[in-house]
This record gives structure tokens, sequence and C-alpha cells, in this order.
């Protein structure tokens, strides 16, 4: 999944940098956070245009990559992954093989799969959350601290709600 994961963490690191410039001085852990994540995207890029050139050799057209038009060491965020998927039938067909289409269906099955999972999971953390509040827990500080859980169990939710439909999305698009 680090071909797929270097996406998320690409639009991850896009929204935490976006963020941060509204804050004009960000302090020196967060500076050291974004440098981390932002080698750690670089590397799964290169990785990802590593295997993309192995798949891809015997193929007749090379897929178009933005390797050349965006300097990765300076700005791995503004990088646009190539998948398959983004691309309409008729030029994917031309642009890739058969087997790296069916490749990247799997992996966004898959992915779809785990985000259903996970949304699964943190729904029934959810619902024990709700539970266990109404049933103990009184006062004003107290509540304020199972609203304040109860609001990041629906954050990772809606993450991978986001998560689900872009992976479902693609595989669609994909397979039809």
């Amino acid at each position: 999944f680090s071909l797929l994961s270097c996406d998320d963490t690409n639009s991850s690191l896009v929204r935490r940098l976006l963020l941060a410039n509204m804050n004009n001085n960000p302090t020196p852990s967060e500076t050291a956070k974004y440098q981390d994540r932002r080698s750690l995207l670089r590397r799964r890029i290169f990785t990802f245009l590593k295997k993309e050139e192995v798949l891809l050799a015997s193929h007749a057209t090379a897929a178009p990559n933005a390797s050349s038009k965006i300097d990765l060491a300076d700005a791995p965020e503004r990088f646009i992954v190539p998948f398959p998927s983004e691309y309409p039938p008729h030029i994917r067909h031309m642009l890739y093989p058969e087997s790296v289409v069916l490749v990247e269906a799997g992996l966004q099955h898959a992915q779809a799969y785990e985000a259903l999972s996970k949304i699964q999971y943190h729904l029934r953390i959810q619902s024990f959350l709700n539970a266990f509040r109404v049933k103990n827990i009184r006062g004003q500080e107290p509540n304020t601290r199972a609203h304040e859980l109860q609001s990041h169990v629906d954050d990772k939710v809606r993450a991978h709600v986001q998560r689900y439909r872009h992976a479902r999305e693609r595989y669609l698009r994909l397979l039809g």
C-alpha cells in the first residue's frame, strides 16, 4: 500500500502546510515534523517512480509523470502521483498495460475494504463512548473531556469515510 499511501501522505502534508502558513511563526518542533514528513514523502515518491519504471519498461509508451515539472527536493507535496485511474479509459489503455491497471484496482479495492473496517471499528468505539458517557459521566468538566474524545473519534470516522470514498471512486473508474 505504499504507492497509495504516497497519495494520502501528499494530501495530508499539503493540508498541514496550509494550516502552518496561517501561523507565520511555526515552532521549531513543527518545522522539524514538516521536514520529516517531506523527506518521507520524497522517499515514497522516488520508490514509486522506480517501481513505475520497472512495471512500464516493457510497455511501448511510458506514462507521463510530473517529476520533470516539480523539483522534489523543494516541494514533494506538490508532486502529482500518476495513477492509471486518473486517465480516461481510452488514454489509460495506451499508457498502461492491463496488468498494471488490475494491480491498482486490487490495491484500491483493498484500501476501500480496509477503510470500511476502520469505519466499523471507530463507529463501535463511538457507540460505546456514548453509552459510557450517558451511564457514568456527571458534571461539566468530565463531560467536556468525554465530548472532546467523542469529537476525536468523529474526526477519525470522517477521515476514513473520505478515504473509502476516494478508493471506491478510483476502483469504479478502473473497472466500471
